[in-house]
């Protein structure tokens, strides 16, 4: 009898969190498109939309890392002046800028010196399994001795967002197993 009373709240509560998984879980665009608008927004040097590229957890830790040198920078006029020309703030707006502020504004200065470095990154593959991709890329600069160069995407909000903590481990597994420097055999649900 108290089963069969529990019973639809167990299915009400689970009709509640359904939509929340569902949309949560819906891609609203594959690794590939996604590394594009990344290429694209780079090359617009369009800060915000770089930035929402990342996975949450790599924003935090760029935030948590690039801190206290933006910390260390306030100390030093020489710094800051050098930060402002580089850029295109002044020392005032760089003073007044978050954290999260801050690495936007380096990284778009960043992107303005090496414009045509994200021209020179080539898709190859990628493997999707769940939330998570397995993306290869390679440096068309290095010509015949380019390596394939994994990286790790997950699925946040409905986009696939880089998630550098995860390549990270993806990299260590590897350098323990001996390297892989093969690519992803392609499965339902990858892309070229």
């Amino acid at each position: 009898m108290f089963a069969t009373r529990l019973f639809p709240l167990v299915l009400a509560a689970l009709a509640l969190a359904m939509p929340l998984r569902a949309d949560e879980g819906e891609a609203k665009e594959t690794p590939k498109e996604a590394f594009e608008a990344f290429k694209k927004a780079a090359k617009a040097k369009d800060g915000d939309a770089v930035w929402g590229f990342f996975s949450k957890g790599t924003r935090a830790k760029m935030v948590e890392q690039m801190s206290s040198l933006l910390e260390t920078i306030k100390q030093d006029a020489d710094g800051m002046a050098k930060l402002a020309e580089k850029t295109g703030k002044t020392v005032e707006e760089l003073n007044k800028m978050s954290d999260e502020e801050f690495v936007k504004t380096m990284m778009v200065a960043e992107m303005v010196n090496d414009k045509d470095d994200i021209d020179k990154v080539e898709w190859i593959s990628s493997e999707v399994k769940g939330e998570q991709a397995i993306c290869v890329t390679k440096d068309k600069n290095d010509g015949d001795d380019a390596k394939a160069e994994k990286v790790v995407m997950v699925l946040e909000d409905g986009r696939w967002k880089l998630d550098l903590e995860a390549t990270q481990k993806l990299k260590e597994g590897e350098e323990e197993d001996g390297g892989d420097d093969e690519e992803p055999e392609e499965e339902e649900g990858s892309d070229k």
